[in-house]
């Protein structure tokens, strides 16, 4: 998991220098979904209990079905996005062999997913409606626009790879969690 925290601190700092690390040492993706992504959505699963402490009305029973809108949200939204970017990517890029591009589309899904978790468990942890934490997914379309070398997308198609990677990774992940919270909320 602390390699998995590692490159998503450094695209935080620096999404061009931090997209070069990560191609540089070639991630497993099998090992950062594991090892990295499903212990992250975990924990922020568990900070939803933070609200316990802050004594603002919620019950146990509450936090739980928050909890669990966190990981139904999360989990259903990295397959939608590894469906549809399979899907639509390998048309519009040449550079990559197949399998080498699957592993690059899953690795750049995982750590893009996991910035939104990030920002999820800073959510978590704050119990606060703050303006700025509610742009940041906005962020995360950078890291989005930066990591379009790392898959190898030709410059005419940087348009639609960032459209298309902003819809799959962050619009998906935050509709999920609104509908979800209509409806078990």
């Amino acid at each position: 998991m602390l390699s998995y925290l590692k490159y998503l601190f450094q695209l935080l700092l620096s999404p061009s220098n931090g997209w070069e690390d990560v191609r540089d040492s070639a991630p497993e993706p099998g090992v950062l979904l594991r090892r990295g992504f499903y212990p992250l959505l975990a924990v922020v699963a568990v900070a939803e209990f933070v609200g316990l402490l802050y004594n603002k009305g919620f019950t146990a029973e509450v936090l739980l079905i928050r909890a669990i809108i966190d990981l139904g949200a999360y989990f259903v939204s990295l397959y939608l996005a590894r469906i549809l970017l399979e899907m639509y990517i390998p048309p519009m890029m040449a550079r990559l062999a197949p399998e080498e591009l699957r592993g690059r589309v899953l690795t750049l899904i995982l750590l893009a997913l996991g910035e939104m978790l990030i920002f999820r468990l800073i959510c978590n942890l704050l119990q606060a409606d703050v303006t700025i934490i509610k742009f940041l997914p906005l962020y995360v379309v950078l890291i989005l626009y930066k990591g379009r070398d790392y898959v190898g997308v030709p410059a005419d198609s940087t348009m639609n790879f960032t459209c298309l990677t902003s819809l799959a990774i962050v619009l998906i992940p935050l509709i999920l969690h609104y509908l979800l919270s209509l409806i078990l909320l």
